[in-house]
């Protein structure tokens, strides 16, 4: 279950989305009106669009697995990532009901087989994306010591 807090007006909090599964990566609309999520209610993570005044109603927009919606700053496009790590663009027409268009494929990323924590920003337009990616590092050997508080009593 999320909740909607409210900032002004009456501090009640209300029900935004009632999932049996786990909702993670929520995201408002540069307007406010929208909010995006991914959501595993159907077995996989898929990314979901609803109004922030019907949320009930909400509209899935990915095919296939999604995840880490971000929206451009005008609000008619949402990106996300496949677990393959496609970015996809999804073009919305907000109104009642919501359309959207078809997901279309953007680029392959190096963002690969997690979900978890941010892994990508879009820029303003929405024509370019700023990527986390791991070091590669060998990581050589690790060195593991044990009963390491006896060797300082020695010292003294």
């Amino acid at each position: 279950m999320v909740y909607l807090l409210p900032t002004t007006g009456d501090p009640k909090p209300r029900l935004l989305v009632a999932t049996p599964g786990i909702a993670d990566g929520f995201r408002f609309s540069p307007d406010s009106q929208w909010i995006a999520w991914a959501s595993n209610d159907s077995g996989k993570f898929e990314v979901y669009v609803a109004s922030l005044s019907a949320p009930a109603n909400r509209r899935q927009v990915s095919i296939g697995g999604g995840a880490q919606p971000a929206w451009r700053n005008d609000g008619k496009e949402l990106f996300y990532l496949t677990q393959e790590g496609k970015l996809m663009a999804v073009e919305l027409k907000p109104g009642s009901p919501l359309q959207a268009d078809a997901p279309k494929p953007l680029f392959q990323s190096n963002a690969t087989g997690s979900y978890v924590g941010e892994v990508y920003a879009p820029s303003a337009g929405g024509r370019r994306f700023l990527f986390a990616e791991p070091e590669n590092r060998d990581a050589g050997n690790i060195n593991v010591v044990v009963n390491w508080d006896a060797g300082l009593r020695r010292g003294k």
